[in-house]
C-alpha cells in the first residue's frame, strides 16, 4: 500500500494486491472488509489487482513498476441533483475528483475520495455555502443527497448526535496520556515535558496525529514529544495549498519550541 499519483495525477492511497483465489473479494466488498479494519484515513481510495508484485535486482518492491491507478467509475445508477443544494454539492465533488458529473447516490471514496480530498472538500463547502461542516460528516455521510440533508438540517438549527470519527480519536488519546491533546496552529503537545531534545513527527495521509500517542508512551520519561497536524482539519482553517507552504508552517511551528537545530524529526 502506497501513496501515489493516479492518471490525473491526484495523489491517493493505493492498495496493490495479488490473489491467491479466483473467487477473492473485490471491489466494494473488498473496500467494507478493509474499512471495518483500519482507521479511515488508512483506508486505500483504489485497490490494483496484479498477477504479482514486481520486485527489483535485489529482491525489494519496484514500485516505479506498480502502475498507476485508473479513476474508479461508480458502479451506483445515475441519479441527478434534485435542489439547488445538491447541484453545488455535485459540483464541488466533480471539480475535486476530477470527473464530468457527479450523482447523488455516488460514494465519494468509492469514486477515488480519501481523507486529504474530503478536508479539501469540507473547506470548500464551508466557504462557499457558509455552512460549519465537520470533517467527520463526509466519512458518516459520503454521498450528496446524505451531506445534502444534513446540511439542510444544520441551517434549521436542528440538533444532531456527534459524529464520532474525529470524536473516538481525541478519546482514545485521552484514555492513553490522562488529558485532552491541545494543539497551537499545527503544533499538538502529546507530551512536552522533558530535559532531552524533543522529537517532532509529522502526521500521516489523514492529517491527525493521534496515532503518535502510543509511540510518545513507548519512549523512555524525558524527552518532549510533539505532532504536526495539517492544516484544515477544523472548519476554521484553511488547508495548504502546496507542500511548501506546509513546509513553512511545520518548521515555523518546530521553531517556536527550539529555536535552533539539530532538529530530531519523524513520521510515517
Amino acid at each position: 500500500m502506497i501513496l501515489r499519483e493516479d492518471d490525473h495525477q491526484d495523489s491517493r492511497l493505493v492498495a496493490y494486491i495479488v490473489l491467491n483465489s479466483p473467487d477473492a473479494v473485490l471491489g466494494e466488498a473488498l473496500r467494507g472488509f478493509v474499512k471495518d479494519r483500519l482507521p479511515d484515513y488508512m483506508v486505500p481510495s483504489a485497490f490494483v489487482v496484479l498477477e504479482a508484485i514486481p520486485l527489483s535486482p535485489n529482491g525489494k518492491v519496484d514500485r516505479k513498476a506498480l502502475p498507476a491507478p485508473s479513476r474508479p467509475v461508480s458502479s451506483a445508477e445515475y441519479v441527478a441533483p434534485k435542489t439547488r443544494l445538491e447541484e453545488q454539492l455535485s459540483a464541488i465533488w466533480a471539480g475535486l475528483l476530477g470527473l464530468e458529473r457527479i450523482g447523488t447516490g455516488d460514494d465519494f471514496f468509492l469514486l477515488g475520495g480519501h481523507s486529504l480530498l474530503a478536508v479539501r472538500m469540507v473547506a470548500e463547502i464551508s466557504s462557499r455555502l457558509a455552512i460549519d461542516l465537520p470533517v467527520a460528516a463526509v466519512f458518516a455521510l459520503p454521498t450528496v443527497a446524505e451531506l445534502a440533508g444534513r446540511i439542510q438540517s444544520l441551517r434549521r438549527g436542528e440538533e444532531h448526535d456527534a459524529l464520532p470519527e474525529v470524536e473516538l480519536a481525541h478519546e482514545l488519546a485521552t484514555a492513553l496520556i490522562g488529558r485532552r491533546l491541545e494543539h497551537r496552529g499545527s503544533l499538538v503537545e502529546i507530551r512536552p515535558g522533558g530535559s532531552r531534545p524533543p522529537l517532532f513527527c509529522v502526521h500521516g495521509l489523514g492529517g491527525y496525529v493521534t496515532g503518535f500517542v502510543p509511540v510518545a508512551r513507548a519512549l523512555p520519561e524525558g524527552r518532549p514529544f510533539y505532532g504536526l497536524r495539517a492544516q484544515g482539519l477544523e472548519v476554521s482553517e484553511s488547508p495548504d495549498d502546496t507542500i511548501e507552504a506546509m513546509a513553512r508552517r511545520y518548521a515555523e511551528a518546530i521553531r517556536s519550541v527550539q529555536p535552533a537545530g539539530p532538529y530530531h524529526l519523524s513520521g510515517w
